[in-house]
């Protein structure tokens, strides 16, 4: 007996695999994840996993700023682990780009993103003295950034599993 679904998504990646999931929060019962392969084999399962609030356009960097708590509160929002190790991020700059730096900073903390601008010797007196120099860069950006460890999940809890 074939069972109908209310929804039908295309696609096991990150989208697909986060909107069945606030379906099912929401209550949507039969909700159906198509995946030619395998889930996360296009362009999620190719990302570095690489966190950031730095972006240069409001409507991305909004979307970052909003999602950022779902990484951060996962275990109580989702259940389980899903290997955020915070690091931290730098942005450096050559001379020539300086004001579209500080413009771009500027228009993210606006948006509430976390991020200031710091001086190549700020930067320099930050890291480890074993780490070679980086940048001689008169001004970088600096925010939260995070990565996401590689090892695929061994089991994705559905809203049904909390």
């Amino acid at each position: 007996m074939t069972r109908p679904a209310d929804v039908v998504i295309i696609g096991a990646g990150v989208t697909g695999a986060s909107i069945a999931y606030q379906l099912g929060r929401r209550g949507v019962r039969r909700v159906l994840v198509v995946e030619r392969r395998f889930v996360g084999a296009g362009a999620t399962g190719k990302s570095s996993a690489l966190i950031r609030m730095h972006y240069t356009n409001a409507p991305e960097a909004r979307l970052a700023i909003a999602s950022f708590p779902w990484f951060t509160q996962w275990a109580d929002l989702v259940g389980g682990s899903c290997g955020y190790v915070r690091t931290g991020f730098v942005r450096l700059v050559t001379p020539d780009k300086i004001a579209n730096l500080r413009a771009n900073v500027a228009m993210l903390q606006r948006l509430g993103a976390k991020t200031r601008l710091i001086t190549a010797a700020e930067l320099g007196s930050s890291i480890p003295q074993s780490w070679p120099t980086i940048s001689r860069s008169p001004l970088t950006s600096r925010s939260r950034g995070t990565r996401i460890r590689s090892e695929p999940p061994q089991h994705v809890p559905s809203p049904r599993d909390r």
